[in-house]
């Protein structure tokens, strides 16, 4: 049995529309002298803003509408792991767009100026029973953001699940070998985990520095350190019990020792973020999927 994270689900967003029209805005706000204004300068830095307008770089801004549109339409919200494992590609081309972008003065984090003409929408993983929003369900709230950070930030979530739930996919019980893959794929989870914390902390360090209170943003409960946190001990650590499995097809024991006893320490981590005062909801509200090799049923396990 192996713990995997939910998977996030892209809703339709007009990402081409609400670029063209951030970039028409900033532009004409700086046509107008607008960097004499102070609630301006807090929020846009001219030195940052693309120099080309949204008529200049239509075709891309499509290309990268539909890019977020084919996941979208791609993966259902009956949140199944085999439609995101065709969408790797996607998801690949998609992340790397986006940090093109990012470089090239497109809004990473919220301005008063993104948040007036982006909206972008992700179904969330964990439930969030402080959730303002009536539409949907607790179990899976449904958040928007206007920077293109936290869309890297919900691939990298998405990219670790996927590695994780082909990690928890592999035959161990007919072919021992497969712990080498196993290991592989959780290690994989891990790194994209990993780099999604660190991801979210650029964008606090962005916030600190530039957002103001109206435009600071509502993390959901899938992007509270706590919860990361959690998946990115969780993961790790179940990597170190794949390695460990690996390691015993030839059995060193002093390396067995070493690879167990890291492993300890990572539940604990995990358990304490889970059981923390900012996530006390991810006990009753977090399921995981886990294939029982034995059979070809599916059954859900709730983390305890």
């Amino acid at each position: 049995m192996m713990l995997v994270p939910p998977l996030r689900v892209p809703l339709q967003s007009d990402l081409k529309q609400g670029l063209a029209n951030w970039l028409d805005r900033v532009h004409e706000e700086k046509s107008n002298n607008a960097c004499n204004d102070d609630s301006y300068n807090a929020n846009v830095n001219n030195s940052d803003i693309p120099e080309f307008t949204a008529a200049e770089c239509m075709g891309d801004l499509e290309q990268l509408h539909n890019l977020r549109l084919q996941l979208s339409d791609g993966i259902s919200t009956v949140r199944s792991y085999e439609e995101a494992k065709a969408l790797v590609p996607v998801f690949h081309e998609y992340y790397a767009m986006l940090v093109e972008c990012e470089s090239r003065g497109f809004p990473s984090a919220s301005t008063s100026s993104s948040m007036t003409a982006i909206k972008l929408e992700w179904m969330g993983a964990i439930g969030d029973d402080d959730s303002q929003d009536t539409s949907s369900s607790p179990h899976h709230p449904i958040g928007s953001h206007s920077g293109l950070l936290l869309e890297r930030a919900s691939i990298l979530w998405n990219l670790a699940a996927i590695e994780a739930y082909n990690a928890s996919m592999q035959d161990v019980t007919t072919n021992k070998k497969k712990w080498a893959m196993a290991n592989k794929n959780m290690q994989l989870a891990f790194t994209y985990m990993h780099h999604l914390k660190e991801t979210l902390l650029v964008l606090a360090q962005n916030e600190n520095e530039e957002a103001t209170t109206a435009t600071r943003t509502r993390l959901s409960t899938d992007f509270q350190s706590s919860t990361v946190t959690f998946w990115e001990n969780v993961l790790q650590a179940q990597a170190q019990m794949a390695g460990y499995e690996k390691a015993s097809i030839r059995p060193k024991h002093l390396l067995l020792g070493k690879i167990s006893a890291g492993a300890v320490p990572l539940w604990d981590t995990a358990a304490e973020a889970c059981c923390s005062h900012n996530n006390t909801n991810m006990l009753s509200h977090q399921t995981n999927h886990h294939h029982d090799h034995g059979s070809n049923s599916w059954h859900l396990q709730a983390i305890s």
